[in-house]
């Protein structure tokens, strides 16, 4: 049978950005007095002498980007992004499993979740100006629908250049023809939790940004109506008693979703979902969707 595609995506020519920008005080990004970042001035601190990119293989279950500012950690062949450093500074909560630092899911099907873990590593581009890796995963048409396996081949792409304090990563989905339909996808997401004891500030735009409860806090509160809504009632910061906390209290329309992300004051590190285009979301410009939220956690909702 020729394989047509039906349909398929290529989600944004990258369809999301991440960035990891270093704060100095007296750079004009962040004040220590008044705890305001601006998010039209983010930029990378960098090095004068700039090294080329390594792209490192050597462990069979693990595959490096490396260019002296920002290392990506991946597993081999899943494709979690298991660990990112920012000149040795780790960013991601080492205490999640691997396949709950950074990833990629897809919820169909009645809330059925895949984390869409791939079976091939691939190496696109190998220069030392610029390295973009692959994790691929073939949809195996032998499942029929008696699965949770999403019927689409899925490729994660992630680049890396030299001189760059950050990454981008994109998806391409496919569906060939004669492929069990695909049932009520409500969303893709891309997802990265943060270390917990080390980002506490976060800020989706000039005017929304605050301290933040922990998930510790949220854990001691009292549930509400549903379950992403709590009270808190023994916050580790006592400013926070009496609060709601609720993810959906920091949704933002899509066409404002640009910049959201989080700012270690002790570190002065900053970790940035930056989103270059909209044309991968589906909702329209006012279609209101997550950004950052308590976690700490950092994401991008693709289809929506």
């Amino acid at each position: 049978m020729e394989k047509m595609r039906k349909w398929g995506w290529l989600l944004g020519s990258l369809a999301a950005m991440l960035l990891l920008v270093l704060f100095l005080a007296g750079h004009g990004t962040y004040d220590e007095t008044t705890s305001r970042v601006s998010l039209r001035s983010l930029r990378s601190i960098t090095p004068r002498r700039q090294q080329g990119v390594n792209l490192l293989t050597r462990d069979p279950k693990r595959v490096v980007l490396d260019n002296g500012i920002v290392k990506v950690i991946f597993s081999n062949p899943g494709g979690y992004v298991v660990g990112i450093q920012y000149r040795g500074l780790g960013i991601l909560e080492m205490g999640n499993e691997e396949n709950n630092r950074g990833y990629w899911d897809v919820v169909w099907k009645k809330n059925i979740t895949d984390k869409l873990e791939a079976t091939k590593f691939r190496v696109i581009t190998a220069r030392s100006d610029q390295a973009e890796i692959s994790f691929l995963r073939t949809y195996d048409v032998s499942l029929g629908n008696g699965t949770n396996t999403i019927p689409l081949t899925v490729d994660k792409r992630y680049i890396l250049q030299r001189g760059s304090s950050g990454f981008y990563a994109y998806g391409i989905f496919e569906r060939l023809d004669g492929w069990p339909a695909v049932q009520d996808m409500d969303q893709i997401r891309m997802v990265y939790k943060l270390e917990q004891a080390k980002f506490h500030y976060m800020a989706l735009s000039d005017t929304r940004q605050r301290s933040m409860p922990t998930a510790a806090d949220r854990g001691r509160g009292q549930k509400l109506a549903y379950k992403e809504a709590c009270l808190l009632t023994n916050p580790s910061n006592p400013d926070f008693r009496g609060e709601v906390d609720d993810k959906y209290q920091y949704s933002i329309e899509d066409k404002d979703n640009k910049v959201h992300g989080w700012i270690s004051t002790d570190e002065s590190v900053g970790f940035w979902m930056i989103t270059p285009s909209d044309e991968f979301r589906t909702g329209g410009p006012f279609k209101q969707d997550l950004t950052s939220h308590v976690g700490p956690t950092t994401l991008s909702v693709n289809v929506c």
